[in-house]
């Protein structure tokens, strides 16, 4: 298997690691299971006490099952931290090869995208390009926020995608994410993890997190409250199927890196931003929807991507950094809306922009501050939360918000949130 090989280069990279970056104190922490779900048909053999070639965890199964072992650590609040592992299969099987199968996930309370952010996957024999048999790591990071304990799972299967074989792993160990890997704007209101260094692009991309903690203090005035702790956290270290997935803390697909690195640099060199800096700021406005953190209930979200668009683009506008209304147009233009009369979020996130730049941003503001009075059962639908947008809205100013649309415009509309739930 050649483990012990593998185990001294990593120790060694580690160690050079550490004494480059000054990050002596940034010690691995290894961790035991504290509970196992276990399928009757696998065998597991807990090997912690006395480590040898075969690793830590030993499961084997001749029949397909999904089984899950579960872990707990003492950490410190407010840090970033990688969790690995090495495993070594020379037989085992998925029933779907292109569906994850051995993987971590998050178990913490806060964490509301566990089911589609996890560490990279196994689902094959670890065999390497030379034909070879290797230990291969999966990793997954996180954000400890005020918590002191890292709670998290190593998934070996799962419901749709059950696993057959002898499955060898060696240590779990926790480890603070480098220093170098890390980018806070000033007010430590924005950090962000990578994967790697950026000390190459430090500047253009602290210049970045300041830009967007602007954009977080515009949108904190825009509802009139912080549901978010206070900060917000963008993790870039995990291969995801779309640009970003809001919650706490926010996954942004490590894919985009590169894009990233351009972008941050494009705003630090003409103090203008792309499409790459709106989809940061579209992310992290979702989460002043009420939707994690502090608060998870909701309240005024009647159209999850409408409200986080247009509270984008105000703080965007609020910041200096407007799009005009032909860039309005062009970012939200709707085909299917404006030929098939087909509603589409876009469309009304332009016309809700389109009367933000005519009557001004307060507006909106005023209507959201006041649903902080309602009782969340009140308005436990879509449509109830639409319909007292548009009451609130009328009520402030004096006039009906359907008049801002044709009657061909408000029938889809209305007729769209009529149904939803």
């Amino acid at each position: 298997m050649n483990k012990r090989t593998i185990a001294i280069l990593c120790v060694i990279v580690l160690l050079f690691t550490s004494i480059v970056s000054g990050c002596a104190s940034r010690e691995e922490i290894k961790v035991d299971v504290i509970n196992k779900e276990i399928a009757d048909s696998v065998e597991f053999v807990n090997n912690t006490d006395n480590i040898d070639e075969y690793g830590a965890y030993q499961l084997s199964s001749d029949m397909y099952s999904h089984s899950k072992l579960n872990f707990e650590c003492a950490v410190e609040k407010d840090t970033f931290y990688k969790i690995s592992t090495l495993v070594y299969s020379d037989d085992l099987n998925s029933v779907h090869k292109d569906e994850k199968a051995i993987f971590f996930s998050s178990n913490m309370p806060n964490e509301i995208n566990a089911e589609y952010v996890t560490s990279n996957s196994i689902n094959s024999p670890t065999i390497t390009n030379d034909g070879e048999y290797s230990w291969e790591e999966i990793t997954f990071c996180t954000y400890s926020y005020d918590n002191e304990t890292l709670l998290f799972s190593l998934q070996i299967g799962n419901e749709s995608n059950e696993v057959k074989g002898n499955l060898y792993i060696d240590e779990i160990t926790v480890t603070p994410i480098n220093n170098d890997s890390i980018i806070s704007s000033d007010d430590g209101s924005v950090v962000m993890a990578f994967n790697n260094s950026v000390d190459d692009d430090l500047e253009a991309l602290v210049c970045y997190a300041n830009a967007l903690s602007n954009c977080r203090k515009s949108m904190v005035n825009f509802v009139g409250d912080d549901y978010t702790s206070g900060k917000t956290v963008f993790i870039i270290t995990q291969d995801i199927e779309v640009f970003g997935l809001a919650g706490t803390p926010i996954y942004v697909d490590s894919k985009q890196y590169d894009s990233i690195i351009s972008s941050a640099n494009f705003y630090f060199r003409k103090n203008k931003f792309d499409d790459v800096l709106f989809a940061f700021v579209h992310e992290m406005s979702h989460t002043f929807d009420r939707i994690c953190g502090e608060c998870d209930d909701k309240l005024w979200q009647f159209d999850s991507e409408v409200l986080a668009s247009t509270k984008a683009i105000f703080a965007l506008s609020d910041n200096g950094l407007s799009y005009s209304n032909d860039d309005v147009f062009l970012l939200f233009k709707s085909y299917n809306t404006e030929d098939n009369n087909v509603f589409s979020d876009e469309f009304l996130t332009r016309k809700l922009i389109e009367i933000a730049y005519r009557d001004g941003w307060n507006v909106f503001s005023s209507v959201i501050k006041r649903f902080g009075k309602i009782n969340p059962s009140d308005v436990d639908t879509a449509k109830k939360k639409f319909d007292k947008f548009v009451e609130i809205y009328n009520s402030i100013t004096n006039t009906r918000f359907e008049n801002n649309f044709t009657k061909k415009e408000w029938n889809m509309i209305y007729s769209y949130y009529s149904i939803q739930q």
